[in-house]
């Protein structure tokens, strides 16, 4: 018989089950490592009314990222760096719930409906949240704006109409959109061609809203050219080479982008004080470090330099269970 036919061999079948086995447990450390960094980040949920202050602690949170994006904006970017440069920083319409995923909870939205079709929903959004007040050194401060349906519409008009912008990446999954509308100032729906089954993901996290005020000046608080047609190919040039996207980020999260210096590769991170969302801010700063060697990562970690680092399976049993720093209790695995 043909070796290439019948059934697996026992070597064959092993490896594939140590294989696996080595999957699971790189999908469990990224899970845990997440969870984690959500509790270091973020304190329990209050309401916006309510006048408990959340429990601050008083460290600042030392993380390393390996090297400095060629864009930091919401819309365009795609790497890792950003994403985490942006994250609790800007904000989706809402994100899958923690405890039970196979739920939503809303984070930009306040509610939401969707037709017994799947084809149509619509989303209320927040009335009590404002954007970040950002500084532009030398430059133009663009003050907290209260955030509405028009930055809802601003973003998904980038991404969805205007075919010149740099959103590629996310382009595709709006293939079965028909249209969006705005319905008044806290109101938008979306309606799509046929049902689909990720409509409401696609709504709710396809990527974080982005401040029409802000995408659409200059440094100095004037329109940018061609931000009388957010469509059209004039804008789409001033939106792909928007001058924040290498420093300054404009969000509504709990955590405010307080500093980037690519020259010293340092970013770091405030507790936003004037957040009226749900999960509040834990730590009063986090400071990333860029460390783009993987062995200086390390030994920072063990040296406790950074405080906070994915830990993989092979590094985990290669080498810091040996290290002496992990058996006492100084330094954890996620």
């Amino acid at each position: 018989m043909d070796d290439s036919q019948g059934d697996m061999s026992p070597f064959k079948s092993s490896f594939t089950y140590v294989f696996y086995l080595a999957q699971i447990a790189l999908l469990v450390v990224i899970v845990l490592q997440n969870d984690r960094m959500q509790q270091l980040l973020l304190d329990r949920t209050i309401s916006s009314t309510s006048e408990q202050a959340p429990t601050q602690a008083e460290e600042v949170l030392r993380v390393d990222y390996s090297n400095d994006p060629d864009n930091i904006d919401p819309l365009p970017a795609s790497d890792t760096v950003s994403e985490e440069f942006r994250q609790y920083v800007c904000e989706y319409l809402g994100t899958r719930r923690q405890e039970t995923p196979e739920e939503w909870e809303p984070i930009l939205a306040e509610s939401w409906e969707q037709t017994e079709d799947g084809k149509t929903i619509t989303v209320r959004l927040r009335q009590d949240r404002k954007w970040h007040r950002v500084a532009v050194e030398g430059h133009h401060t663009f003050e907290a704006e209260p955030f509405d349906a028009d930055d809802v519409l601003f973003s998904w008009t980038m991404v969805h109409l205007n075919t010149q912008s740099k959103t590629e990446n996310l382009k595709p999954y709006l293939e079965l959109l028909d249209r969006f509308e705005k319905i008044d100032q806290y109101t938008v729906r979306w309606h799509w061609k046929e049902t689909y089954f990720k409509a409401l993901e696609t709504v709710l996290f396809l990527f974080e809203i982005a401040p029409e005020h802000f995408y659409t000046r200059d440094m100095d608080g004037n329109p940018l050219p061609g931000a009388d047609d957010i469509t059209s190919a004039e804008f789409a040039k001033q939106f792909n080479n928007h001058w924040s996207n290498k420093e300054y980020l404009c969000g509504t999260g709990p955590y405010v982008l307080q500093k980037y210096d690519r020259t010293d590769g340092i970013a770091v991170k405030a507790k936003n004080s004037d957040y009226r969302g749900g999960k509040q801010a834990n730590l009063p700063e986090i400071r990333y470090i860029r460390v783009p060697d993987e062995n200086t990562s390390y030994n920072k970690f063990i040296a406790g330099e950074i405080d906070n680092r994915a830990t993989r399976p092979k590094e985990y049993e290669n080498k810091l269970k040996s290290e002496p720093r992990f058996q006492s209790g100084e330094v954890a695995a996620a």
